[in-house]
């Protein structure tokens, strides 16, 4: 396998193999680092697309991206490794992962409650550093929030370690170059309400978006986005959650991961535990119940996930140079995905008209919108209309005053000259 090399500095190179995947921004290649004396590395490259590539905001993003995983180690967070160019682009050299995302495995039919915890474990693990490394050139947290936490994001490797992918868009208290603005960032189903509702992040937004997760993994399938009411968002995620705590667990267990699942799912930003609190509960979760785990289920199922896209129809990539691809893109329409309701959505249904806790399931095609939302507008509140009658009221008092005061006018004595006036009246 060899595709065309791109130099990255005086001594390295950088040869493109073949697509991994393609997002909103751009696509990663699996590549190789050539370096002196023969030295050959197997990594990922992350290209910025050729439209977005004249941004200069966007590729500083991309830049800031790179520098920030540059001072996050942690075993589940995707290493970086340099910064370049490829045919004049921005391009990021990472760590590559053999592996597939989560969003491709839950494809495949719901998680093990046992394998779904601990993959959300690691998840959390990296989420917890990133919100608390220490910046070496500052001394301060990094305080870093990835704000779009979701299974495509989450790579899982054939042998089942977890790494978490994409802070292009993350906020944090680090040296930065792309401008942040007001606009929301994320997938909109895994969406906090305080990023809809106020605009604000931090790092429990996180947390909500990985109690989604959850959910998607242990349903097999994609949660409605729930409503901005509390009311009637408590009443979503409390199916939600009746859906995927099912019987087959014990009594207790079962408990315990509704109370957990109930509390990352708060609509106030203060009732959700810590990214630390859950690596710690879903730790505690998984080691109490039987069955297979994270690392056997991951080198039972990844392979064949692997070895099914490669079998995949090819197709050309400019940066190929007619070289063959291997398309596992995002940016390609995935298989149908079962959506899980939890409570009806239609207008006018009200609250006392929702489902009841069996939860329906019917297939429908997921499509993640792109990143770089607008909140949507706070609801217009309209007077309420006035009844003629009370109109007709009104006017027929102004006309009485009127004609008063006419009346007053024309009986009123007139003063002589020089002789005293009447007083106005009050």
């Amino acid at each position: 396998m060899s595709g065309p090399t791109h130099p990255v500095d005086a001594q390295r190179s950088v040869e493109l193999l073949r697509v991994l995947g393609r997002g909103g921004f751009g696509s990663v290649y699996l590549a190789d680092l050539h370096g002196a004396d023969g030295f050959v590395q197997r990594v990922a490259v992350k290209v910025l697309g050729a439209q977005l590539s004249a941004s200069t905001d966007i590729a500083a993003r991309q830049r800031d991206e790179a520098r920030l995983l540059a001072r996050l180690h942690h075993d589940h967070i995707v290493r970086v490794m340099d910064l370049t160019t490829v045919h004049g682009r921005p391009a990021v050299i990472m760590e590559y992962i053999d592996g597939a995302d989560l969003g491709a495995v839950v494809r495949q039919g719901p998680l093990p409650t046992k394998v779904a915890l601990q993959a959300i474990s690691q998840a959390a693990s990296a989420l917890h550093a990133a919100w608390e490394s220490v910046d070496p050139r500052t001394g301060g947290p990094l305080r870093v929030v990835h704000r779009d936490i979701k299974p495509s994001n989450l790579l899982l490797s054939r042998h089942g370690s977890l790494k978490v992918l994409d802070f292009g868009i993350a906020r944090g208290d680090f040296e930065r170059e792309g401008a942040t603005g007001s606009v929301q960032f994320g997938t909109t189903r895994f969406m906090a309400p305080e990023q809809w509702l106020y605009r604000t992040v931090s790092d429990r937004v996180d947390v909500y978006a990985l109690g989604v997760t959850l959910v998607e993994l242990l349903a097999g399938a994609a949660l409605e986005r729930a409503p901005l009411a509390p009311e009637r968002f408590a009443e979503h995620m409390q199916s939600a959650v009746r859906a995927v705590v099912g019987p087959d667990l014990p009594a207790p267990l079962a408990a315990q991961l509704a109370q957990l699942l109930e509390a990352m799912l708060a609509f106030e930003p203060t009732h959700r535990p810590s990214a630390q609190d859950v690596h710690e509960a879903t730790l505690t979760l998984a080691d109490d119940l039987p069955g297979e785990g994270l690392g056997r289920f991951a080198r039972r199922v990844v392979p064949q996930l692997l070895a099914a896209r490669s079998t995949q129809p090819a197709e050309a990539d400019p940066l190929l140079s007619g070289a063959r691809t291997t398309p596992d893109d995002p940016a390609r329409s995935p298989p149908a995905r079962p959506r899980l309701t939890p409570i009806d959505h239609l207008a006018g249904v009200s609250s006392s008209d929702a489902s009841p806790p069996t939860v329906p399931l019917h297939a429908a095609t997921v499509q993640d919108p792109p990143t770089g939302l607008q909140p949507p507008p706070e609801p217009v509140r309209h007077r309420p209309r006035r009844s003629g009658a009370v109109v007709g009221l009104a006017v027929l008092l102004v006309t009485v005053g009127l004609v008063g005061s006419l009346a007053w006018l024309q009986t009123r004595p007139v003063a002589e000259p020089g002789g005293p006036v009447d007083p106005a009246p009050p």
